[in-house]
């Protein structure tokens, strides 16, 4: 297949001559090394039989049964080898480690790794990292529904690719192939490409599609509303050590789906692959996938710029995406690239992976998680909403199309008190439901588009009631402060007062909170009486008072705060609230000002983050003046990311959403 063609780099070790080379052991090496891995191993069996030394043959059928994808027989050969495993290939290490993970064996994947100093330390300290971290894969499972789709077989089917209304996908199967000859490989059909529409149902049976050959036609874009597509083909001729290596092609779509106008792309190169292609919305950047001179590792991605009808120089996507392993299968939905790598942290083989860039290559990379993920190869995901769409796995032995939903979100909550410190044994509660942390977070799953109300409590802190609102994201984090309320709680004061009267707000902030001249002060509609209110205007005074009645006092000098999405500058609907109660202060006291102090993360360059903050508080700007704020009240700042709440060199995600973000202070009227 041709997934299996580019992992080929590096593929071929000249073993040293055998005690006893027996003539089926001689059939299966000649094989072998023109990768015939069925009929090799065939020989090889017989050959088990017969020899003095087994240790070599069965280093090879386990390499075989592994190109063939039986990891189960795979596993059992390479134990039967491992005596001799110092004399093993590297290659054939990581095809053990890949087999010991894929039988859920992390503790002899730690073992090996451990050992073998040969390893590629960088892929090495992946595979340590992906065990390492491997429940954080799960957190999310149940968000998301996949299912097995109708157009398999018992053949490979893989890289689908929307088309209009159905999807155009890869596959090995003898119905309707363009050829009758076999491929060498696994004695499978050559690749072709089908057809199958999304509606229809099973009784709908995929057709060919496109303009198939007698060798690999694979994975594909299309683009310009499915006007014009570039494919994955076979170079027809061999490269010098008998490959027929892959190239790029482009052709034009007609309305009744022939395509024409078939030609090379200018990028293609005998001497290597190119394939799986990614095209942007824009058409003039085309990603895909090579083996050639100048990558990191196994396979690459790389991209190429358009001028005109000519395609720029390969650039690679950098370190950041490309490892020592093998990164495959480029897509691109709006901000989101979603490619799959065995060099990443992950499950085992080949992950799916989302990068969000944040700088010039500069890019922030997750792991999609189980069910997405598996310890097999998992890749060639496509969606056009985030919510749904279909992958490529072989988890059930042969490479499959599955459909995948998610309906939810996950969200990590995190609980912190006036100090910004973390607090624990803090339950939220969810419709009647208490939910205890985990670690230092809470995990909760909410349905996209959303707004769930929840409350949080803890011993010794004021009962928090507050909501989450979801989109379309994956992965959401929040930082929900919780006021320390021994006796009757926490008033934070503000430094705003006219006419006699003193604002202040609860840890409810829903609530605002305010004295008058009369000595009456307001808590929920509520009056109470304070005997011998002194001078309003005297915040010390004001704090004295309060603690004899009762509570902690904090003074401040921000009045709130709105928090921003990655490298966004748009009010979230959930931030408006803050904004509200900021101009039901200003409304109630004209005279005053306020001052916008818009910040950043440490993610992009020091320019473009003070460029985005001004962004943000253009953005808080405009927002108060459409409320009725005028103009003349409003001063700005803008400090990129030069004021950080959290001061971190490799922040967390968490971190970075404290640092985005836009502050107020209120002057106090003359």
């Amino acid at each position: 297949m041709i997934r299996a063609i580019l992992l080929l780099t590096g593929f071929l070790t000249v073993f040293g001559s055998l005690k006893a080379q027996h003539r089926q052991v001689l059939l299966g090496d000649s094989l072998y090394r023109h990768y015939s891995y069925a009929k090799a191993v065939k020989h090889y069996e017989k050959a088990l039989k017969k020899v003095d030394d087994p240790i070599h043959v069965h280093e090879r059928l386990a390499n075989c049964y592994y190109k063939l994808r039986d990891y189960d027989q795979a596993l059992t050969q390479y134990e039967q080898a491992i005596s001799g495993s110092k004399d093993w290939s590297e290659e054939s290490r990581w095809n053990y480690l890949h087999v010991q993970r894929s039988a859920g064996n992390d503790e002899a994947v730690r073992k090996y790794v451990a050992e073998w100093a040969s390893l590629n330390k960088e892929l090495a300290g992946s595979v340590s990292t992906g065990i390492q971290a491997e429940y954080l894969y799960f957190i999310d499972s149940a968000a998301f529904e996949v299912t097995l789709t109708v157009v398999n077989t018992d053949r490979s089917e893989f890289a689908p690719a929307y088309y209009q209304d159905g999807l155009v996908f890869a596959s090995s199967r003898k119905e309707g192939n363009a050829s009758s000859k076999k491929y060498h490989w696994d004695g499978g059909y050559y690749l072709d490409l089908y057809y199958a529409p999304l509606k229809g149902g099973p009784s709908v049976a995929p057709t060919p599609v496109g303009a198939n050959t007698t060798f690999h036609d694979g994975p594909l874009a299309f683009y310009d509303n499915d006007r014009k597509v570039i494919f994955t083909r076979n170079e027809p001729g061999k490269s010098r050590d008998g490959l027929r290596t892959l190239m790029l092609m482009h052709a034009d779509v007609l309305p009744n789906g022939s395509w024409v106008n078939i030609e090379e792309l200018s990028l293609n190169d005998p001497g290597y692959s190119l394939s799986h292609p990614a095209i942007t919305a824009d058409m003039k950047r085309l990603y895909f996938v090579s083996d050639m001179p100048g990558g990191h590792g196994g396979t690459d991605i790389w991209y190429s710029e358009r001028s005109g009808d000519h395609w720029g120089q390969p650039v690679n996507m950098g370190p950041e995406i490309n490892t020592a392993g093998n990164e495959m299968f480029p897509y691109l939905r709006g901000d989101e690239f979603f490619f799959a790598s065995d060099g990443h942290p992950g499950l085992g083989g080949l992950d799916i992976f989302i990068a969000e860039e944040i700088g010039k290559k500069a890019f922030m990379i997750r792991n999609a998680g189980y069910p997405l993920n598996t310890s097999r190869d998992d890749f060639g995901l496509i969606t056009r909403n985030g919510r749904e769409g279909f992958f490529s796995s072989n988890r059930a032995g042969q490479d499959d199309i599955y459909s995948f939903i998610r309906d939810k979100t996950l969200v990590d909550i995190f609980y912190v008190d006036e100090k910004d410190q973390s607090l624990d044994s803090v339950s939220t509660e969810k419709e009647g439901r208490k939910i205890m942390p985990t670690g230092d977070r809470t995990h909760l799953l909410l349905p996209v588009n959303s707004v769930t109300g929840l409350h949080a409590s803890r011993e010794n802190y004021a009962d928090t009631a507050f909501s989450i609102e979801t989109g379309d994201e994956f992965y959401l984090a929040r930082t929900i402060p919780m006021r320390y309320a021994l006796d009757r709680g926490l008033v934070d004061i503000y430094p705003i007062a006219s006419e006699g009267r003193v604002d202040f707000y609860l840890g409810l902030p829903e609530k605002l909170v305010y004295a008058d001249e009369a000595g009456h002060w307001e808590r929920d509609l509520d009056i109470v009486r304070i005997e011998d209110m002194p001078d309003f205007n005297m915040l010390q005074n004001i704090s004295k008072i309060l603690d004899q009645n009762g509570f902690d006092v904090v003074v401040k000098d921000t009045i709130s705060a709105v928090f921003f999405d990655f490298d966004k500058h748009v009010i979230r609907s959930r931030e408006k609230t803050n904004l509200d109660r900021l101009i039901s202060l200003l409304d109630r006291y004209p005279a005053s000002g306020v001052v916008v102090s818009a910040h950043t993360d440490i993610r992009g360059s020091n320019a473009y983050n003070d460029k985005l903050a001004e962004r943000r508080a253009i953005s808080t700007r405009d927002y108060l003046i459409a409320n009725g704020i005028s103009s003349e009240r409003i001063t700005m700042h803008f400090y990129g990311e030069r004021k950080l709440w959290i001061e971190c060199s490799k922040c967390t995600e968490e971190e970075h959403q404290l640092n985005r973000r836009a502050v107020f202070g209120v002057n106090k009227e003359e």
